[in-house]
């Protein structure tokens, strides 16, 4: 079978009360395709944890729907050769084709991070032909997923190569909604989080806590590395509003930034992060990172005088075709459609 036929669609890791864990596959071809002993696993190490049922066939198009309660977690089911649950706080989980306990080659793979209470990941489509696996706008287990969650507070406008004075860089913030963001999570007595990268960011800022920083709906916030250098650059007044992050630069040829909320503390005392907003970009020089060999981020914002601008920030931030090189203006109102 070719890559994308049978998919994992959409998972729910963190279930409200009365609800559990609950895998979705989809079938994304125009013919039925027979699942019978293919395996579901969240360990690549140990592919066979959950064997789908004999006669099970998904017809073109087709969902079906495993649950902790029924299938996976229950060791009751006779393809339970390993109960697990899925991980709140993020994970890998795997779909393998099999037959007679072996597996023949077909495999999908999703990675998705942490998640707030009720909050489903799911598939979306991209321009580029790619798919990224992000929050969903509501659990859909069965049906055409609903759509990526976009904010309220999202990030509008980098600055990640500056044509001169290499430390300008800025990240703007926007609130897209119709209330107030506090960037401080009382409940879990701790603030949000702002990181390029994975898992040792270069760019780290964890917002104030007193007073906790509030974003009014159609406020921008804007975050620095280099007050003096930003102000120099983009002749702002020196009084300007704005948060630094301080030591640390973005990449030049693309990058991975992360608003997040603070989630659960483990118990090994690691607090994991849950995404409010991830923009991962090119400088448009990488074809061989993108399906169809060419790279669609735009040239212009690498080292060329323009910033990366959101066009529609009530839309997904994480596709290309939501961003355009422009005049750096930032903290300031842009000319946007929806707004």
């Amino acid at each position: 079978m070719e890559s994308g036929g049978v998919v994992v669609n959409e998972v729910l890791a963190n279930p409200s009360d009365g609800d559990c864990d609950w895998i979705e596959l989809y079938n994304a071809t125009d013919r039925a395709v027979d699942i019978s002993g293919w395996h579901v696993s969240d360990n690549t190490g140990n592919p066979a944890k959950y064997e789908i049922a004999a006669g099970t066939v998904l017809e073109p198009q087709g969902y079906l729907v495993l649950t902790e309660d029924d299938h996976f977690g229950n060791a009751a089911d006779p393809g339970c050769h390993m109960s697990f649950g899925l991980s709140q706080d993020g994970e890998t989980l795997s779909l393998y084709s099999a037959s007679d306990g072996v597996l023949t080659g077909y495999s999908e793979r999703v990675d998705f991070a942490a998640s707030a209470s009720g909050v489903t990941f799911g598939r979306h489509s991209l321009s580029t032909g790619a798919h990224d696996f992000v929050r969903q706008i509501e659990p859909t287990p069965g049906a055409s997923n609903a759509g990526p969650e976009v904010g309220p507070v999202v990030i509008s406008e980098i600055m990640y190569a500056p044509d001169y004075l290499p430390t300008a860089e800025y990240i703007e913030l926007f609130n897209a909604g119709d209330a107030p963001v506090t960037l401080y999570d009382a409940a879990a007595d701790s603030p949000w989080r702002l990181a390029n990268g994975g898992d040792s960011p270069t760019v780290e800022l964890l917002f104030p806590r007193d007073p906790p920083v509030t974003v009014a709906p159609g406020e921008y916030l804007l975050l620095i590395g280099d007050r003096l250098m930003c102000q120099v650059r983009y002749a702002l007044p020196a009084d300007f509003p704005a948060l630094e992050w301080g030591s640390g630069r973005l990449s030049d040829v693309g990058d991975t930034i992360t608003l997040s909320r603070p989630g659960r503390m483990d118990d090994g005392g690691i607090r994991h992060w849950i995404c409010e907003d991830r923009v991962s970009f090119s400088d448009g020089a990488h074809p061989g990172s993108f399906p169809g060999g060419s790279d669609p981020w735009p040239i212009a914002a690498a080292g060329r005088g323009s910033s990366l601008t959101r066009i529609f920030a009530n839309r997904y931030g994480g596709d290309p075709n939501n961003w355009q090189p422009v005049f750096p203006s930032p903290g300031a109102a842009k000319r946007r459609p929806d707004r």
